[in-house]
């Protein structure tokens, strides 16, 4: 896995769209790390711009 965040104890962000999650469900279990969900989201355009502002207090 190229880029990912650790958000904390209990989740993780990766940042790929090409992510095959049965893969990554496997990899992670032989890894010992217990996966309870994937989840796989995408942020709008209008996400992206409002963050490139800096966030809704901005725009």
């Amino acid at each position: 896995m190229e880029k990912f965040t650790v958000i904390d104890d209990k989740n993780i962000l990766i940042h790929s769209l090409n992510v095959d999650p049965s893969k990554l469900n496997r990899e992670l279990v032989e890894k010992g790390i217990s996966v309870i969900s994937l989840t796989k989201k995408e942020k709008s355009l209008e996400d992206y711009y409002t963050n490139l502002i800096g966030g809704i207090k901005n725009a």
